[in-house]
């Protein structure tokens, strides 16, 4: 029972390349972004944005919070490693599924991708000039 488990779940799948770092992107991708959701947040709850007090409401969260300075380095190079992965992840599905997707119904999938890089970004651009 176990055997035929094995040999039908883990041994026949067809893998191109194994599971090596070059098929994990997306996967840390999605968990780069969930860090920056929460060190996102976490920021915000102790950021003023008006323009007399702002530099201050940094300061104080960067040297008077508890942990305030990671969490800000947190968000800082994890925006970082989102854009490094963004870019990883298409580069590998550009390389490798390109010539499928044109011939298939992934197409539409493709092109959301390509969207979502396009506004990603986009985003990541505003956000450094507002630095």
């Amino acid at each position: 029972m176990l055997n035929s488990v094995y040999n039908n779940h883990v041994v026949l799948y067809i893998s191109w390349l194994g599971t090596g770092l070059n098929n994990v992107y997306g996967f840390l991708l999605f968990m780069s972004f969930i860090v920056q959701v929460v060190t996102g947040i976490l920021l915000s709850c102790y950021y003023s944005s008006s323009s007399y007090i702002a530099f201050e409401s940094v300061y104080y969260l960067s040297f008077n919070v508890f942990g305030g300075f990671v969490i800000r380095m947190l968000h800082v190079v994890g925006s970082f490693l989102c854009i490094y992965l963004l870019y990883a992840h298409f580069l590998r599905s550009f390389y490798y599924t390109f010539s499928f997707v044109l011939s298939s119904s992934f197409l539409y999938v493709y092109l959301s991708g390509l969207l979502i890089l396009i506004l990603s970004l986009l985003v990541s651009f505003i956000g450094y000039t507002l630095c």
